[in-house]
């Protein structure tokens, strides 16, 4: 045994230490990219009758940084108390635990947000269990978020619900962990029971969803593990606007047009929900003529009225609230000039489908009577293309063409807006036009496969997305047969990851549910593998699997 006489070499020690290496990583050498992860915990992942008492101890492969250690530690269920935790180079210490329940299992969860003291996180959460009875639960739910590039270290949580109307995602879960890398989760060691669950960012780190804040997964249905061992259920987190859509200023911008601001984007749905508008005054009311949402700003509605009396006091009321806006008449006319403010196809854009259906936004309400002769389809050759318009919305017309487009040829779809009008009788003064080029099937391929699994039958969908660079704006959708059988065609070249989901509503697109009231997603499930798709060629025999 080697003994040390006198204190004054451990500190002459010490500080040579100090004074020859920097606490903290190194300023040079070659860049730690390695992911620090669980050696080892006491007690041992499925050790039974552990004492109450008992610390806890987790041994990492490299010093972890404590702050974010202690951010990522989940403690499943949720102790009566918070525990006090120390990290200490590579060993983290957790003690006392104290649960309401003395004879259950508990779980310890590092969550992939933990990072060694070089900031590199974990690839993937840890979860370890031990029972302070003869039993360990042995439940277990696992799934993915997609896309998963977006989805890593978001925290997903599990209620135990009786009912489907028991889960409350703003209270903090009792069971919880945290994405991977790849965008997967692994909730295990639960107990028997039915379970709700959800994911969110937490970027507030509170453990609880923040509706300003965070994204949010809804799930497509609860998950029992009662006679079950094993759940599963996929997610697309979305940011949410949970606020009450109500209007913040109205204003007359002439004697027939009203523009209303409100306090977030309208869409369809919150569109119709304010379907009883009536505008009054102290002589009798003011007929609205027809109204539509703004393509360019959607919190922003336009209302045509029958001409309003100058200076006049007005009130614009909804059926479905007590209160009203106020807005004064204006003697305004309105002398602007009929504008195309947006379009699709825009000028320049290719890989254009050879069915095209078109549309083309104008800044006003168009007369229902508009001249079919100002809209014209130019063929490469110079001959016209025979096409359909119909008025879709006040001010917005889509175009069809009554057959296919030749195949990688350049069209230009042209405008006369001098003899087009507006309901007030203001013409364009100039020919608008767009040039847009056609698919070109020869660079093109197609994957095709089958949906198995949870009921597959009508109003199924199934969608390729590019796995890399592009987000869901570039989905290209096919539906399922009722076999389960697809084919999606007109793919350019590249690896693509394929979603296939059940449509629940048959309104042609996919739901992510609702939080307040609550309502489940609809059911989607995502390829394990991506598929790559070459020119000419069709990647078949893919299969996708409802869980």
């Amino acid at each position: 045994m080697i003994k040390i006489k006198s204190t004054k070499y451990v500190f002459l020690a010490a500080l040579c230490l100090m004074g020859c290496a920097a606490v903290g990583p190194p300023g040079g050498g070659p860049v730690d990219d390695i992911a620090p992860f669980v050696v080892s915990t006491e007690p041992a992942s499925g050790e039974i009758n552990v004492a109450t008492d008992t610390e806890i101890r987790i041994v990492f492969s490299e010093p972890m940084n404590a702050a974010t250690l202690q951010e990522a530690l989940f403690i499943s269920p949720t102790p009566l108390a918070k525990p006090k935790v120390k990290v200490d180079g590579r060993i983290m210490s957790i003690r006392p635990l104290k649960f309401a329940v003395k004879e259950q299992t508990t779980v310890i969860t590092i969550g992939s947000g933990a990072k060694d003291i070089r900031q590199v996180a974990m690839r993937q959460s840890y979860s370890f269990a031990f029972s302070s009875s003869a039993a360990l639960a042995n439940r277990r739910i696992k799934g993915r978020l997609f896309p998963a590039d977006a989805a890593a270290g978001m925290l997903v949580g599990a209620w135990r619900i009786e009912t489907n109307e028991g889960a409350d995602s703003l209270a903090a879960p009792p069971f919880a962990t945290m994405t991977g890398a790849d965008g997967g989760y692994d909730l295990n060691y639960l107990p028997t029971g039915k379970y709700r669950i959800f994911c969110w960012d937490d970027k507030d780190k509170n453990r609880r969803y923040s509706p300003s804040i965070d994204r949010l997964g809804i799930p497509w249905q609860d998950i029992d593990l009662t006679n079950d061992s094993l759940g599963w259920m996929a997610f697309q987190p979305q940011k949410r606007d949970t606020s009450t859509l109500k209007p913040l200023l109205i204003t007359a911008l002439d004697r027939t047009h009203i523009q209303m601001r409100y306090n977030k984007r309208l869409d369809a749905q919150s569109f119709f929900s304010f379907d009883s508008l009536s505008i009054s005054y102290a002589y009798g009311s003011l007929p609205i003529l027809m109204r539509w949402i703004d393509v360019l700003d959607s919190t922003r509605e336009i209302l045509l009225t029958e001409p309003q009396e100058p200076d006049t006091q007005y009130i614009l009321k909804w059926s479905a609230r007590e209160d009203g806006f106020d807005f004064k008449g204006t003697h305004l006319s309105d002398t602007t000039k009929l504008r195309i403010i947006k379009s699709y196809p825009a000028n320049g854009m290719a890989n254009i489908a050879a069915e095209i259906s078109g549309w083309i936004a104008f800044d006003d309400a168009l007369m229902d009577s508009m001249p079919i002769e100002a809209f014209k389809l130019i063929a490469p050759d110079s001959s016209l293309t025979d096409i359909l318009l119909t008025l879709d919305a006040p001010n917005l017309i889509r175009w069809n063409t009554l057959k296919a487009l030749k195949a990688a040829a350049k069209y230009q779809m042209t405008v006369d807006m001098a003899i087009l009008s507006d309901r007030c009788g203001n013409k364009g003064d100039a020919l608008w036009s767009i040039v847009f080029t056609t698919l070109d099937p020869t660079e093109l391929g197609s994957i095709s496969g089958r949906v198995a699994g949870w009921s597959v039958g009508d109003n199924m969908y199934i969608a390729a997305r590019l796995a890399v660079g592009i987000g869901k704006d570039s989905d290209i959708f096919s539906r399922v047969a009722p076999g389960g059988d697809f084919v999606i065609s007109n793919l350019a070249s590249g690896s693509y990851i394929l979603w296939s989901w059940k449509d629940i509503d048959y309104n042609n697109r996919y739901d992510a549910g609702r939080y307040m009231p609550f309502g489940f997603a609809e059911p989607f499930v995502v390829s394990s593998d991506t598929i790559t798709v070459r020119p000419r060629w069709e990647s078949g025999g893919v299969m996708i699997d409802f869980k």
